[in-house]
């Protein structure tokens, strides 16, 4: 799938997924989730690097992305 099949100044098909284990849906506790972000934040590029063609496309800064 491409993430603009159709070129020009929209959306596209970004990425959203959402992830969740038990203690996240119970704990209430902001600084487990601000400390997952944080991880999360180390890997980005090597997440990216196998995330699929056309990134520059897909992850412009423009609309949510």
């Amino acid at each position: 799938m491409r993430p603009k099949p159709i070129s020009g100044n929209w959306n596209g098909t970004g990425m959203h997924a959402n992830f969740s284990n038990e203690k996240m849906r119970t704990c209430g506790d902001e600084g487990v989730f601000t400390a997952i972000c944080e991880e999360f934040g180390k890997h980005v590029k090597e997440h990216i690097a196998v995330y699929g063609a056309d990134n520059d496309k897909r992850l412009t800064g423009k609309h949510e992305t």
